[in-house]
């Protein structure tokens, strides 16, 4: 069977694969924080938050959060949590949702393109190298790391 990807190096799958299952985690317990934001049960809270983007569960979130705890002392902290949060989603968005391929002659390189609504140019082809997606995985990491402190906090993990 011919592969439309080409000869991408494994360490692009296994990384990529890290990416995606390291970012439900973060998926996970943004839907436990909505839960704990609007007093409801997290079982009914992750039915609704499964029709519905990250980028909405984190704008709600956000919106919840400014309109009831702004006198309290971590609330720039959660904003400023949510807001690099997002951030990741996005270029682990369209990482994962990438087209990729070999690079043309550069073993251990990669070409994904892209798609950002925000860019000038809409559909772009970017170079990645695993060093690229490890740094992403390192950013998920520390993002999984203040949730859950911030789960404990908020005794909502």
């Amino acid at each position: 069977m011919d592969d439309p990807v080409g000869e991408l190096e494994p360490e692009f799958y296994e990384l990529l694969g890290r990416i995606a299952t390291n970012w439900a985690i973060v998926e996970a317990m943004i839907d436990r924080f909505l839960a704990h934001v609007i007093v409801a049960d997290p079982g009914r809270t992750f039915i609704v938050s499964q029709n519905v983007s990250s980028a909405t569960v984190i704008g709600w979130i956000k919106t919840l959060v400014n309109a009831t705890e702004q006198n309290s002392p971590i609330f720039n902290d959660v904003n400023d949590l949510l807001d690099r949060i997002d951030g990741v989603r996005a270029e682990r968005n369209v990482l994962i949702h990438g087209v990729w391929s070999a690079h043309p002659g550069e073993p251990g390189l990669a070409t994904v393109q892209t798609v950002r609504w925000e860019r000038k140019e809409v559909i772009k082809d970017e170079v990645i190298s695993p060093p690229d997606l490890r740094d992403l995985l390192d950013e998920i990491g520390q993002i999984t790391g203040e949730l859950r402190a911030l789960g404990k906090s908020l005794r909502f993990l």
